[in-house]
């Protein structure tokens, strides 16, 4: 399904641009969520706290999916910046494909091997921030 955009510009034509399969980058926001918490040891009643945010939205954005079928959640930029405080992270390490030119599918869900590079990159910004920790205490 194409979807036809107006753009902003006064002297651009219109431009046709595919619909962003929207349900990958959901899944790949919450998992980089819960792999950084988990890696860090952290409950999601800690991350609420650090974060500011509630256990009920930790839930959320770990999770992915609304209240209903079909439904995504969508994080706002505050809650994302949030979460990376509370996790001591940088905003970009919660964002999936953040590196990259946004694709219509999120590559991190093309297949497990790609995936597990998601998870080893993870693990280093995990490993970056525990050590990071040890040495400011």
């Amino acid at each position: 399904m194409r979807q036809t955009l107006r753009c902003a510009s006064d002297n651009l034509d219109q431009v046709d641009r595919p619909d962003l399969s929207w349900s990958t980058y959901s899944d790949s926001f919450a998992f980089r969520v819960a792999t950084l918490r988990a890696g860090l040891g952290m409950t999601q009643d800690e991350l609420a706290e650090r974060s500011g945010l509630s256990r009920g939205a930790i839930q959320g954005a770990e999770y992915g999916r609304g209240g209903r079928p079909g439904e995504f959640k969508n994080p706002t930029l505050r809650t994302v910046y949030q979460l990376a405080r509370g996790l001591g992270v940088r905003p970009i390490d919660l964002l999936p494909d953040g590196d990259r030119q946004v694709q219509i599918r999120s590559p991190e869900q093309e297949s497990l091997a790609a995936r597990a590079g998601v998870e080893e990159v993870l693990a280093d910004v995990v490993r970056q921030r525990l050590g990071r920790d040890s040495v400011d205490s």
